[in-house]
C-alpha cells in the first residue's frame, strides 16, 4: 500500500517495543541511518514482525512507561487527524486515522476507551488474542 500506489501514502504504525520481532535490530542500529529489517509474516506471537505496508513507525517503550506514552500518541493521533490534504494544509480532505488493535494487553482496554472518546475509529482483529478477543 504505501509503496505501490501512484499517490504516496504515509502510513505510520504504532507499536510496543516489547512485541517487536528482531527489536535488536532496530536497537543497535547507528543514529539517523536506515536500517533493513526483514519481515517473518509467519510469526505467531508473542512477538510479531512489522507491517512492511506502513512507510514509517513509531515505537513505544512501555517497560516503564507512567502513561506518558499513551497521552504522547493520543495527542499525535488527534493532531494528524486535524489535519488537511494539500500544500500547506489547504486542501479540503482530513487526513485519516484509523488505530488497529491486535492482540492487547488488559490496560490496551483503557487505550482503546481514550482514543474513542477522540473519535478516533478502531479495527480490532479477532482472534489474535488478548484484549482484541475480549472486545
Amino acid at each position: 500500500l504505501a509503496s505501490t500506489s501512484k499517490v504516496r501514502v504515509i502510513a505510520i504504525g504504532i507499536a510496543p517495543l516489547g512485541k517487536i520481532q528482531s527489536k535488536e535490530e532496530l536497537l543497535n542500529a547507528k543514529h539517523n541511518q536506515p536500517v533493513c529489517y526483514k519481515t517473518d509474516e509467519s510469526s505467531q506471537g508473542p512477538c510479531y514482525s512489522l507491517d512492511k505496508n506502513h512507510s514509517h513507525f513509531i515505537l513505544v517503550d512501555e517497560q516503564n512507561d507512567t502513561g506518558r506514552a499513551t497521552e504522547l500518541i493520543l495527542r499525535l493521533e488527534k493532531h494528524i487527524s486535524e489535519q488537511r490534504t494539500g500544500y500547506g494544509g489547504s486542501g479540503s480532505i482530513e487526513i485519516p486515522v484509523l488505530c488497529m488493535l491486535v492482540n492487547g494487553c488488559p490496560k490496551t482496554l483503557e487505550r482503546v476507551y481514550q482514543g474513542m472518546n477522540n473519535s478516533t475509529p478502531w479495527l480490532i482483529l479477532a482472534g489474535s488474542g488478548g484484549t482484541a478477543d475480549v472486545l
